[in-house]
């Protein structure tokens, strides 16, 4: 079938950009006009010098330093320092510069960002420098010692999903998606001419993982994934690709091979263990060909009670789990025949995240866990791991006035009867505060946790303004283990769950149809456009970021596991049926909506929202439209970026909202 906005689709041709400055200057204009954009927008652009604070910062540990961007109003794009753990820990760190990212752009010519994900091999690292956030990425050999990249070193042009792990000072191994290979690249020779270690042909996909054994040996498990299924090799000492027998294995400690259940049961040893499980291996048995024949349980957890991070150190295993959307952490040690685990005492009302390793290719030094709630700004704990205990060290600037609200949970009813969890953050005084302008969000895709999170421009632009914020736990996520989440036809039920969700709101009296907005970024859209189709009139306003809007545009698998395969009759009319861009029809209840994307963006290509906005306005239906220029699968590189973004996004709800309540 011909599309007529099938010209939207991705290119860099002159009419697509123009439609594009003409969509952006439309919008401008119209925010413009309000009276809360520029306010909005002076009071994030306040928030941007934070290069005194390392608390909002992602830090990484390599030999006993930290190393971290720091981004502020003269470096937008931020310089990467150093400083060693024990000044970090002590509270009194000395950050060193190694990389001024906005010095090299502009000496380049070029919108690089940096990505946190560098590649650490003694006193040189592999440095990511994404051009304007996309997938477009560099790689570089940076020497930590002399604080330079390294002349005539290893150096990967621009390419999409690459990924490098040293092998050795002299070699690295190479995950290029595009050609679906790994390859050993020795240093002094061609990338072009390296060797090709495994391949897969078609729509197949290949993973390089590296771990650390016992003495800091780097172990390489190499995965390839086709027609044919999942396929893993240990890469032994002669290069020889070992298959192993084990699923996901996550990491080796004392002896044993760590392994995740998170896609499926796993019979074993003389039993069932069920998907969600973390169990052990001894190290010498995940290549036997008939199975490991020694399995040890590590966590024992209710099939609700989902694991959502790990780290293993020296002394123990680190495991983030949720409970009721609660984050715990656990701390499990190995006595070499059994498992033993207990809770690390740390706030329990809001979200968890382990950091500090740079990745399970060394043993980790020094452990870090974050802290943050809707009220609660980012804390990070040191973790010693031996005494199991927790120690606050730094704590993010509140950015905006917690006393401004209270946090509640409540539970709507889905069609078939599921109670769906939902978190609510209204205004303090919410016994006299009815029918308050509210904004919904949910995901509900890929198994991934919408847990309690602390976001300054929703803090400082809405709630403190009196706006009511509603996160709903829709299935689809993995916020009660493997049975939440669904997928393909199923996923009728995460459509299901938030409508349910914006009745609940409605009925309670928190909120009514004319000021209930919903807003969803990345799969978040998808599920904010299918519920604009299905039930336009309970909704007074939509925003849609970096959605997947078009489900069958070419970007998009026809077996896509998540979504559901074309191939199948059933999964094929549910996609049918859903596909917002597909079901778009005239329907006067049907609100105005925010879209917003970014040239850039590789995951869910502009295209995409380009087309969705203009069937909209082909069918009379009132939009706006913000496409901006770097960000890749984001709102933008530099925080300036960003505020541009939510400040258009608070301002819309609030001109689309807010006035309705004073009506």
């Amino acid at each position: 079938m011909s599309d007529r906005f099938d010209w939207l689709s991705d290119g860099e041709s002159e009419r697509i950009a123009t439609w594009v400055r003409e969509q952006n200057r439309r919008t401008e204009e119209e925010l413009g006009r309000q009276p809360y954009f520029g306010r909005f927008l002076e009071a994030l652009r306040a928030f941007s010098d934070r290069s005194e604070n390392s608390s909002e910062t992602r830090i990484r540990s390599h030999g006993g330093w930290l190393y971290a961007l720091f981004t502020s109003s003269d470096h937008p794009r931020g310089v990467w320092r150093r400083t060693t753990s024990d000044s970090y820990i002590a509270r009194r760190p000395r950050w060193k510069d190694l990389i001024d990212v906005d010095a090299l752009s502009s000496e380049e010519g070029k919108p690089w960002m940096f990505q946190d994900q560098p590649a650490f091999y003694g006193s040189r690292v592999m440095i990511p420098l994404s051009l304007a956030g996309g997938f477009s990425i560099s790689w570089r050999e940076f020497d930590l010692e002399e604080r330079r990249f390294v002349p005539g070193g290893f150096h990967l042009t621009e390419s999409a999903n690459r990924w490098v792990r040293w092998k050795d000072l002299n070699t690295l191994l190479v995950s290029d998606h595009q050609s679906r290979s790994i390859r050993e690249w020795v240093r002094g020779t061609s990338f072009d001419r390296s060797k090709v270690i495994l391949q897969v042909h078609d729509s197949g996909s290949v993973n390089l993982a590296s771990y650390a054994d016992e003495v800091g040996k780097r172990v390489f498990i190499l995965s390839r994934q086709d027609a044919g299924g999942v396929a893993s090799f240990l890469l032994d000492e002669n290069d020889r690709l070992v298959p192993i027998t084990v699923p996901h294995p996550i990491g080796i400690h004392r002896g044993e091979w760590l392994i995740w259940l998170h896609r499926s049961d796993w019979n074993a040893a003389g039993r069932t263990w069920k998907q969600g499980a973390l169990v052990s291996v001894p190290v010498g048995q995940i290549t036997d060909p008939a199975g490991p024949s020694t399995v040890r349980e590590v966590t024992n957890f209710d099939a609700r009670v989902p694991i959502n991070g790990f780290q293993i150190t020296s002394e123990g295993l680190l495991v983030v789990t949720y409970e009721n959307v609660r984050a715990r952490l656990w701390r499990y040690t190995f006595d070499g025949i059994a498992w033993h685990g207990n809770v690390i005492r740390i706030p329990d009302e809001g979200t968890l995240r382990l950091t500090g390793s740079v990745s399970l290719e060394e043993p980790t030094q020094v452990s870090f866990v974050l802290h943050e709630s809707f009220l609660q700004p980012l804390t990070r704990y040191h973790v010693d791991v031996k005494a199991a205990r927790a120690t606050e060290i730094e704590t993010a600037p509140a950015r905006f006035d917690p006393a401004c609200c209270v946090v509640r949970q409540l539970h709507a009813t889905s069609r078939d009867g599921t109670r769906i969890p939902y978190f609510l953050v209204e205004p303090n005084a919410h016994s006299a505060v009815r029918e308050n302008p509210t904004i919904l969000e949910g995901y509900g895709f890929s198994g991934y946790i919408q847990a309690p999170h602390y976001d300054p421009a929703l803090g400082k632009l809405w709630l403190e303004r009196g706006g009511t914020y509603a996160l709903a736990n829709v299935r689809g996520g993995g916020e009660f283990g493997p049975e939440w989440h669904v997928t393909g036809k199923e996923r009728a039920q995460t459509y299901e769950d938030i409508l349910a969700v914006a009745q609940d709101l409605i009925e309670r009296g928190v909120t009514k149809p004319k000021q209930l907005g919903i807003s969803g970024y990345s799969n978040g859209g998808l599920l904010a456009a299918v519920a604009l189709n299905m039930r336009p009139e309970l909704f007074g306003a939509g925003v849609i970021s970096h959605a997947v809007l078009d489900q069958f545009n070419p970007t998009i698998r026809p077996n896509h596991p998540e979504y559901g395969s074309r191939d199948i009759p059933e999964e094929l009319a549910f996609l049918k049926s859903t596909s917002p861009y597909q079901n778009l029809r005239f329907d006067k209840s049907f609100p105005k909506v925010l879209i917003l994307t970014s040239t850039t963006d590789e995951n869910v290509r502009p295209g995409q929202s380009r087309k969705y906005a203009a069937r909209l306005g082909a069918l009379g239906m009132d939009y706006l439209y913000y496409e901006t220029g770097e960000g890749g699968h984001g709102y933008g590189v530099t925080w300036n970026q960003r505020a541009r973004s939510y400040a258009a996004i608070y301002s819309f709800f609030a001109s689309q909202l807010m006035r309705q309540k004073q009506q």
